[in-house]
C-alpha cells in the first residue's frame, strides 16, 4: 500500500499523544503545533512535528546597571509570565556565563544533543 501524507493540527494532534507520552517528549500544545503524518491506510506510521516553542533571550542590561540584580529580576518576571500563561516548555540559548547561571538556578536541563538553528531564507 502506498504511504499518504496529511497535515494535522488542533484536536487531531491527540492521535499522536500515545507515542509522545511513550517517548517521554513534551506534550503538544494544539494552539502552537502542527504535524505532517505518514499514513498507511488509516494508521499513522510516522510523523514530524512543527511547534512554536518559546525561546527566551537575549537578555541585556546596560553596563552601568550591572551588579544590581537586574538579570535575576528580569528573568524572575519572565519565568513568572511563562508560568502564568501555562507555558509547557521553553528554551534558552545562553550567550553568556550569567545567562547560563540563571538557567541552572531555575533547574533547566542542559541538552546533550546538538541544537541546530536555521536563520537563512528558503531560496
Amino acid at each position: 500500500m502506498a504511504i499518504a501524507y496529511r497535515w494535522i493540527g488542533g484536536a487531531d494532534l491527540k492521535e499522536l499523544e500515545p507515542t509522545i507520552i511513550q517517548m517521554g517528549w513534551t506534550p503538544l500544545d494544539p494552539a502552537i503545533s502542527s504535524a505532517i503524518v505518514a499514513l498507511d491506510g488509516d494508521r499513522i506510521v510516522g510523523f514530524a512535528v512543527f511547534r512554536m516553542v518559546p525561546t527566551c533571550g537575549p537578555m541585556f542590561v546596560e553596563k552601568d546597571y550591572r551588579g544590581q540584580g537586574l538579570p535575576d529580576e528580569l528573568s524572575g518576571r519572565l519565568f513568572q509570565f511563562l508560568a502564568e500563561n501555562n507555558c509547557r516548555g521553553f528554551m534558552v540559548v545562553p550567550e553568556s556565563q550569567f545567562t547560563e547561571r540563571i538557567c541552572k538556578q531555575y533547574g533547566m536541563q542542559q541538552l546533550d544533543n546538538p541544537l541546530y538553528v536555521f536563520t537563512g531564507d528558503f531560496q
